[in-house]
């Protein structure tokens, strides 16, 4: 153990540890229970499985089809049988399919003054069967295995707006009690790994099923046979014996109870964060991931990026199921952050960088007229300021912010940071002379114009939640769903 001192820091840990169900404590122990399928070893555990022997997998969600594939790719060729509570399971891709993005009305029960669970849950059914006729839905339709995330993502504006007019213990129990349906939902899976269950899930090319599905709620489970087995007790139904059981149930979410040592300490040793809000799931961030303290302040030089922001995701963004962790997800976090953390570092020694106001960038309008009003508080110059520094954000800086966070290598890089140096440093010669500013003011209004640009520009480039602007420069990529007939 040592001290490191560090001026900022970004916590990038992942996932908390699997969730353990209690129906586990019995067989917690047992080597023929695979706790977490991702865990350093987990393959070979599935080498060790036996050709014949039965499998039983917790939960339906992405880990099962994982833990399948794993299974088949070891050699193995007995029953599988994917057991959870509501028995949902995510659909597969069309051969053809492609992502869309398609714009949706505001669900009419969103108008109530009050929105209760039961009403929500009764506005949400209602508002889906009134677009699958719209659409033209058709059972077993190449549609129908994309529609369900089509409409959850057009929805996410409406989400932001429904979880923040509804308490918090209404919104986790939603969350808790329609977590299945929602993750399964929200995506599907490629055909090599969706293909590969479903076609066992049939039989193929005259080989029997291979794979099973099983609605409902397991109370217990206990070794058997001498501990070469495993027997399985349900709530309504007969008991099973199963040879292997896997934990697909997900990972827990709850910091508040975490067993990682280093979130222990911070949430509950220390106050540097607190479980967010509204979804308890998760930590409270600030806009660019800022951990936010038992206090309800910024925790100084603290940042996050990954699973620990999945509620502030879903309140922020709207987003659900695997896309508050997905790929896409994460990499906007870690180029936001890793933006704002590199503001910090920059302007450690000009304390009035520090003082931009959040949110600001999100406008090119706002924050021209934030600096000029910091430079000249009397018309006409203000106006004039104004105008001036707008015209030269929207016709220079930000095409320069462009090219230079786009380019493909080092070489295109320097080529374009110099271009933005270069032109950023005329501009600032050329506000001195046409306003009278000192150099010092030019110097730091330039700097102060650079940061709110490329921050603009960062938030177009990455934020995904910009091509459900209709009418942003993303709109011909929103596509309105095709109605039934057209």
């Amino acid at each position: 153990m040592h001290d490191l001192f560090s001026d900022q820091v970004i916590l990038a840990t992942g996932h908390l540890s699997p969730v353990q169900a209690p129906f586990y404590h019995r067989i917690k122990d047992c080597d023929r229970f695979l706790a977490d399928p991702y865990a350093p070893g987990a393959q070979d555990w599935f080498q060790e499985v036996g050709p014949e022997e039965s499998v039983l997998v917790t939960g339906s969600a992405l880990s099962a089809f994982d833990t399948v594939i794993s299974l088949i790719h070891a050699g193995h060729r007995g029953q599988i049988l994917i057991c959870s509570r509501g028995g949902h399971m995510h659909g597969t891709y069309p051969v053809d399919h492609e992502h869309d993005i398609w714009q949706a009305r505001r669900p009419p029960f969103l108008d109530a003054e009050k929105l209760t669970p039961e009403a929500v849950v009764e506005g949400i059914k209602a508002e889906y069967a009134h677009l699958r006729a719209e659409h033209g839905v058709e059972p077993g339709s190449a549609l129908e295995a994309v529609f369900p995330e089509r409409v959850m993502k057009a929805w996410e504006p409406y989400v932001i707006e429904l979880i923040s007019r509804m308490d918090a213990r209404d919104v986790r129990m939603l969350l808790d009690r329609y977590k299945s349906l929602i993750v399964t939902n929200r995506t599907s899976t490629v055909r090599e790994i969706g293909g590969v269950v479903r076609s066992r899930m049939r039989g193929y090319n005259g080989a029997p099923k291979t794979v099973e599905t099983l609605s409902a709620g397991i109370q217990d489970m206990r070794p058997a046979e001498d501990g070469t087995k495993i027997r399985v007790v349900f709530a309504d139904q007969p008991d099973i014996v199963v040879d292997r059981v896997v934990n697909c149930l997900g990972n827990k979410t709850d910091y508040e109870r975490a067993d990682h040592p280093l979130w222990h300490g911070l949430v509950n040793g220390h106050g540097y964060a607190q479980p967010q809000t509204k979804t308890h799931r998760g930590i409270e961030v600030g806009p660019h991931g800022q951990l936010i303290a038992a206090d309800g302040t910024a925790a100084a030089g603290l940042f996050a990026v990954g699973p620990m922001r999945q509620g502030d995701e879903t309140t922020r963004r709207g987003r659900l199921g695997a896309f508050v962790f997905s790929i896409g997800t994460l990499r906007n976090q870690c180029f936001d952050t890793a933006m704002e953390v590199l503001r910090h570092l920059e302007s450690a020694g000009e304390e009035e960088q520090m003082d931009i106001p959040e949110g600001i960038h999100h406008c090119l309008i706002r924050s021209s007229d934030w600096i000029a009003a910091d430079l000249a508080t009397e018309d006409p110059q203000a106006t004039r300021l104004r105008i001036r520094l707008q015209s030269y954000a929207k016709d220079n800086a930000y095409p320069n912010a462009v090219n230079y966070l786009q380019a493909q290598d080092r070489t295109e890089r320097r080529k374009y940071r110099a271009i933005l140096d270069d032109d950023l440093a005329d501009f600032g010669a050329a506000l001195a002379r046409e306003f009278g500013l000192t150099a010092q003011q030019a110097r730091r209004s330039v700097s102060l114009l650079a940061t709110l640009v490329q921050k603009h520009a960062v938030h177009n480039l990455c934020d995904i939640t910009k091509l459900a602007g209709w009418g942003s420069q993303y709109a011909e990529q929103v596509k309105h769903a095709p109605k039934k007939g057209a």
